[in-house]
């Protein structure tokens, strides 16, 4: 029979299809193994993988009805079969001692399976009530026995090159720089051995040469096994080119093609301000070197030392600024674009003595003036060079 419904007046309380749990339809099966077995001790393990704190509850409420029922507080347990098959003598009051010990469940479970009942004392200080259930887990429980872990974040990575010694080269830098940077995020041994068997299997398969050459690197196998034993569900998805690998490094390469092509262009700029620096010396140092030809043959043609040169003037009549400095890149380039029948008039002086600084006029057509010179006197040379770069 099940009750679904219950009405009292205007009130009723509507119950669930089937509001008993699998310890209630198979009562009478669990208590005939514990009889016939003896077991007075039981194990649970990984329990917190359920994230459900209420199975606890239940475990909790089978454990009393175990204890509770009269067929199993006499039942013997294993150890007092086995020393009657040993034929060892136990005195009355040993025997009563045994058949009385409890039946225990002992878990074996992580902290944090209770973690949904913590609060804060600082937010809710105030409420009494709610801060009692932070301490559920203490309660809940007869003893808590702590298991100090042997694998944690400090020491992972000596397991880990423990573990992977005879697989890998342990002096590698790029293996060893892999290891301190994943390790920490590890702090499991069982993983680490899965990953080691993992990267046997792999490294037959991938990286022997008799099967295949693919020219994989052994660390960067090694990284991607580490990823799929820490992501299992996001590994799946590497072989569809879907999983956060695949658009991580999607985004990676947009990143880098979108820096390539500002640093492409900063470099254009770059390239084009050091032109315009090279060119503007350049042509300086040409039109000095333009300037140190004209005062030498000046100085030939006048019977005076070059050295002793104190000015030097040059005037295009023809032009708008038609008096230059021998060494301005302008003159030049001025010079080699007017008309050759244009005229150009030279000044030089020298200095020979305190009272005495002979000046020297030299007038004549740009045709002429560019075969005395003998060379050519376009400082946009330069060009041809901003074209090769």
């Amino acid at each position: 029979m099940h009750l679904a419904k219950i009405d009292v007046g205007t009130a009723g309380i509507t119950l669930g299809e089937n509001s008993d749990s699998y310890f209630d339809q198979y009562l009478d099966e669990i208590i005939y193994i514990f009889e016939k077995t003896g077991i007075r001790t039981v194990f649970f393990e990984d329990l917190d993988r359920f994230q459900d704190a209420q199975i606890f509850d239940s475990l909790r409420e089978l454990n009393q009805i175990l204890n509770n029922d009269p067929k199993l507080q006499h039942t013997e347990s294993t150890i007092q079969k086995i020393s009657q098959r040993l034929h060892f003598s136990h005195s009355a009051k040993e025997k009563n001692s045994q058949s009385s010990t409890p039946i225990q469940f002992v878990y074996a479970i992580h902290d944090a399976i209770f973690s949904n009942q913590y609060v804060s004392a600082d937010a809710q200080i105030a409420n009494q009530e709610s801060l009692a259930h932070s301490f559920s887990r203490a309660k809940f429980f007869d003893i808590i026995i702590p298991v100090v872990p042997f694998v944690s974040a400090s020491n992972s990575y000596q397991i880990a090159l423990e573990t992977l010694e005879d697989v890998l080269d342990a002096n590698d830098p790029q293996m060893i720089n892999l290891l301190e940077l994943v390790a920490d995020a590890v702090p499991d041994k069982r993983t680490w051995i899965n990953i080691r068997n993992e990267f046997i299997v792999y490294k037959e398969q991938l990286l022997n040469p008799k099967r295949t050459n693919l020219g994989l690197s052994p660390v960067k196998m090694l990284a991607i096994l580490i990823y799929k034993n820490c992501y299992l569900d996001d590994a799946i998805k590497l072989q569809n080119g879907r999983s956060r690998l695949d658009h991580i490094y999607k985004e990676i390469r947009e990143i880098i093609q979108e820096d390539i092509s500002a640093l492409d262009y900063k470099n254009k700029n770059l390239k084009y301000k050091i032109n315009e620096i090279s060119n503007g010396r350049a042509a300086e140092e040409y039109a000095s070197e333009l300037r140190t030809d004209l005062i030498y043959l000046l100085a030939d043609l006048n019977n005076q030392q070059a050295d002793r040169c104190q000015s030097i003037i040059l005037n295009i009549p023809s032009n708008s600024q038609n008096t230059y400095a021998a060494d301005d890149p302008k003159l030049w380039d001025d010079i080699s674009r007017c008309k050759e029948t244009n005229r150009i008039n030279i000044r030089i002086t020298f200095l020979n003595s305190y009272y005495d600084n002979p000046s020297f006029d030299f007038s004549s057509t740009i045709k002429t003036f560019k075969k005395i010179m003998g060379k050519s006197l376009d400082t946009d040379w330069r060009k041809d060079k901003e074209k090769n770069l």
